[in-house]
């Protein structure tokens, strides 16, 4: 980036740095984020983690993606003519680069694939099958959407709060 080291006092990355380990590597990619940060600031990181992803992969029936998440880290994503190929860490991994790095984690959490994968089947399951959207199913939905409290390897994102040791 066209930043000087250490010139903020918070860096966000949601969804980036998997994009950046082709180029730079696994802890390169992260280490792009880190120095920019002073060393009394914080770095947040949300990535998709790989057996999430891969989830939502099969849930789409993008079964490509999905044996090469398993297979070999990655998947694949289209842009107009272009097609990407795209690294995802597992939680574990993330955790160890970033530790590798100096790193603290200071807060975790993850962000549960439970709502896209509702959206999959409502949109995809034929209507006599469908169950009513219901104002019992919308509660039901919000109780198990987004935030959880742990970090789990089929959460569709990670999110890790980091501060230099």
């Amino acid at each position: 980036p066209p930043f000087l080291p250490g010139f903020f006092d918070s860096v966000l990355c949601f969804e980036v740095l998997s994009y950046l380990v082709p180029s730079l590597g696994r802890i390169g990619a992260i280490r792009a984020a880190a120095d920019l940060v002073k060393s009394s600031g914080k770095v947040v990181l949300s990535e998709s983690t790989r057996y999430g992803r891969a989830l939502l992969d099969i849930a789409a029936m993008n079964l490509e993606n999905g044996r090469s998440l398993v297979e070999r880290n990655t998947r694949f994503e289209k842009f107009g003519d272009l097609r990407l190929e795209v690294f995802h860490w597992t939680v574990a991994e993330l955790k160890q680069d970033c530790a590798a790095l100096g790193l603290k984690i200071i807060a975790e959490s993850g962000v549960s694939p439970i709502p896209v994968l509702f959206h999959h089947a409502w949109t995809f399951t034929s209507y006599p099958l469908r169950p009513p959207l219901s104002s019992e199913t919308q509660r039901l939905l919000e109780e198990l959407s987004d935030a959880t409290a742990e970090v789990s390897e089929a959460a569709r994102n990670v999110v890790l709060a980091l501060k230099h040791c």
